[in-house]
């Protein structure tokens, strides 16, 4: 082969463990296998980008999802092939709870007999919604 060709093969191209396809002058894109972990090694600049026409869905197989990626539509992320977050044209849906070190609202906030921690003066107020709507604070 020479170097101003395109190659082309009719069947599998075998690297062994820590063989590395590389691509780019300086190395910048490898691929590789080291016999226990793969990889996928951007080291150049720029970003490394994965796109497509169509979606993208990261897998642990065919039937056990973890991320997937719809063209102009909806991220959908999941724990144990269960989907947990799902972006939507307003914004996200949340299956199950979320814990974060803090939240800001603007607009209204709901909850279905739930809970709700705020401290606008610096003290923290325990916010309970009742079922029939009514609203009670404690210090806490």
């Amino acid at each position: 082969m020479s170097d101003a060709g395109t190659a082309t093969f009719n069947h599998d191209i075998k690297l062994g463990d820590n063989g590395k396809a590389i691509f780019g002058a300086g190395s910048d894109l490898q691929i590789y296998h080291d016999g226990s972990t793969s990889y996928i090694l951007d080291d150049g600049f720029g970003d490394l980008q994965l796109r497509s026409n169509n979606r993208i869905v990261i897998a642990k197989s065919p039937f056990e999802y973890m991320a997937d990626f719809n063209v102009d539509g909806a991220v959908d992320l999941y724990y144990d092939n269960s989907k947990k977050l799902a972006t939507t044209s307003a914004g996200i849906d949340v299956t199950g709870t979320v814990t974060a070190d803090g939240i800001d609202v603007s607009g209204d906030v709901e909850t279905d007999g739930g809970v709700i921690m705020t401290s606008p003066d610096g003290t923290k107020y325990k916010l309970t919604v009742a079922n029939d709507g009514s609203l009670t604070t404690t210090a806490v």
